[in-house]
């Protein structure tokens, strides 16, 4: 979450989506999982990382991050409302229109490490990048469902579901009527591979 209805906006992991003028992206499979894109956006931009609410008057100390020149400090009067807007809009353009400008830096820097010989560094900005460019495919996937209105998708296993603006409408196992009673079945010509009810756990997944 990039809590765009804030003085200056930070990232965040959150459960739940509010309307609260905010930028999300996900669902992603866990917090930790958000939390590691969360780390590969601020080891590019150097948005806020301190939870407190800025006020009008500055306070006289910087936070940690920003005393180690890895974040701005908007409450220390460290940086301006239009300097750090134009930090937010960049982390907003990387995660929506062009995720270049987020996985660009951070593949360079990768390799500025490996041709360094700090491998260890180089890995742990190559699992970010991961996570990340995961995170934005997998935002435009579900963009992508969001737009196209009805949805209808089958299994192999004689089910599909109907996605509705990409939420799960109805999930469903069906009965192929080419298929004569099995005596296993008590005579309803359920397949034996095809039990009736909700769709199974592994065809949810994949759905």
């Amino acid at each position: 979450k990039l809590s765009l209805g804030e003085r200056f906006p930070r990232l965040s992991a959150a459960r739940v989506v509010t309307d609260d003028g905010s930028l999300y992206l996900g669902p992603v499979p866990s917090v930790g999982f958000a939390r590691r894109a969360i780390e590969a956006v601020e080891s590019v931009v150097p948005l806020r990382r301190c939870t407190l609410r800025s006020g009008s008057t500055p306070q006289v100390h910087p936070c940690a991050p920003a005393q180690l020149g890895v974040a701005t400090c908007p409450c220390s009067g460290q940086v301006n409302e239009t300097a750090y807007a134009t930090l937010v809009e960049h982390v907003a353009q990387g995660l929506t229109n062009q995720p270049g400008l987020l996985l660009q830096p951070l593949e360079k820097r990768m390799h500025r490490l490996a041709a360094q010989e700090r491998f260890e560094e180089a890995a742990t900005v190559r699992e970010r990048a991961r996570v990340l460019s995961g995170c934005l495919l997998r935002q435009r996937r579900f963009n992508l469902l969001r737009r196209s209105g009805s949805v209808r998708v089958r299994t192999k296993n004689y089910g599909g579901a109907d996605l509705v603006d990409g939420r799960l409408e109805r999930a469903w196992t069906e009965l192929p009527v080419d298929d004569p009673p099995s005596v296993q079945d008590g005579g309803l010509g359920v397949p034996d591979d095809c039990p009736p009810g909700p769709v199974p756990k592994e065809d949810a997944d994949e759905l």
